[in-house]
């Protein structure tokens, strides 16, 4: 669509315009969206995510280096509170922005609003000049002694299981306790400050989310030999047992969310080696993100990831996780280096299972022919299916 200029800015356009139109459920609109997008073709940078390509300049996609994308999401919520009917939810958010004004990254997104937000901003802002010399700690709210434990089911399983409950309010309910959790183990002071309305909020806990798991992967390295209360091994064992409950009616969207999340584990990571200098850094310097030793941080299996995506309906998502698996496994993303026990066999092995099921939900069909490393008969059938 735009070959002849890797700079237009028509792909963005075309994934705006079909973000706008996905909720209208229009079915001539939805299908100008949806030829508009296969013109596109398959790499774009949300075919491994769920979110839409980021903010961008001439038409180029640029990563959230500095966490204002998501403060700039973060203030915007904020801005449509201070209209809620809710008196309690007004004098809430009043009280969170005179915090979170006093600390520089707000202050760093505040210019970059649109003009109607920055109106509904400029008193908090303002204040600020007048305020400076007041310590952010010292405005925040004390934390109260957790009930539970990290890795508590209860604030990693969505399931309640009662028939009765709407999943809705079941997802909502979830989001609000395990992101309130997190933000306890947290260092940033702008998650502190908003911890109570995350509890309440499940808006707002979805945009936290990531800059919490983001926050503890910075602040918690991985420990060798983790202790019982270790953040790390806890938060780890939590996800897991999310991702598990990914088939069932009341674990898709739940898992769907820690998918995003994971990514952007992934994509701060990437942003670490992108930034590392050609030369060999001093230790100290060399980013927190850039020592991890899985790229997501957490400690998972990366088949029971893949098979969450599989469920919710990610297959490119799946992929790439297998692709991470096969290079724990080898040093290697090639599929001929891992599973060679496994090639005579009449069962397919886990890994090539998902790239099957992730394949046969893609466009491109042909590529079946790249996963002929078994003689397992399943696998024969689908080549002669696709024949």
């Amino acid at each position: 669509l735009c070959k002849s200029d890797s700079f237009s800015p028509i792909p963005e356009n075309v994934w705006r315009f079909a973000e706008l139109v996905t909720p209208l459920d229009d079915a001539k609109l939805l299908a100008i969206a949806a030829e508009l997008l296969s013109l596109l073709g398959p790499l774009r940078p949300n075919t491994i995510a769920f979110d839409p390509p980021g903010t961008t300049s001439g038409g180029k996609f640029l990563p959230d280096r500095d966490g204002s994308r998501i403060m700039r999401d973060v203030l915007q919520h904020l801005c449509s509170l201070l209209c809620s009917s809710s008196s309690s939810t007004v004098r809430s958010t009043v009280t969170a922005l005179r915090e979170m004004f006093l600390i520089k990254k707000v202050l760093k997104a505040y210019p970059e609003m649109s003009d109607i937000e920055q109106l509904y901003l400029e008193p908090f802002a303002r204040s600020t000049k007048f305020e400076c010399f007041i310590s952010p700690v010292q405005t925040l709210p004390s934390i109260p002694t957790e009930a539970y434990v990290l890795d508590d089911p209860r604030i990693w399983l969505a399931d309640s299981g009662e028939r009765s409950v709407d999943l809705t309010v079941q997802y909502e309910s979830w989001l609000c306790t395990l992101v309130h959790r997190l933000i306890g183990e947290c260092k940033d002071q702008v998650l502190l400050i908003l911890r109570s309305m995350a509890a309440s909020d499940a808006a707002l806990a979805d945009l936290l989310l990531p800059s919490v798991l983001i926050d503890l992967a910075l602040n918690y390295p991985e420990s060798p030999s983790p202790t019982a209360g270790d953040v790390h091994a806890c938060v780890s064992r939590g996800i897991s047992m999310c991702l598990l409950r990914a088939s069932q009616p009341g674990g898709k969207k739940p898992a769907k969310t820690l998918l995003r999340a994971l990514d952007a584990l992934r994509s701060k990571r990437t942003e670490a080696f992108r930034r590392q200098p050609l030369s060999r850094p001093a230790q100290r310097n060399i980013p927190a993100a850039h020592k991890w030793n899985k790229v997501y941080w957490v400690d998972v299996d990366y088949l029971e990831v893949a098979q969450a995506a599989i469920e919710t309906h990610a297959p490119l998502t799946a992929i790439l996780f297998v692709e991470h698996w096969v290079e724990s496994q080898s040093g290697t993303i090639a599929l001929n280096a891992v599973g060679s026990q496994a090639d005579m066999s009449d069962e397919v092995p886990l890994y090539l299972a998902l790239l099957l099921k992730a394949q046969s939900s893609l466009s491109e069909p042909d590529g079946v022919y790249g996963l002929l490393r078994s003689n397992a008969l399943e696998l024969q059938l689908h080549l002669n299916e696709h024949e």
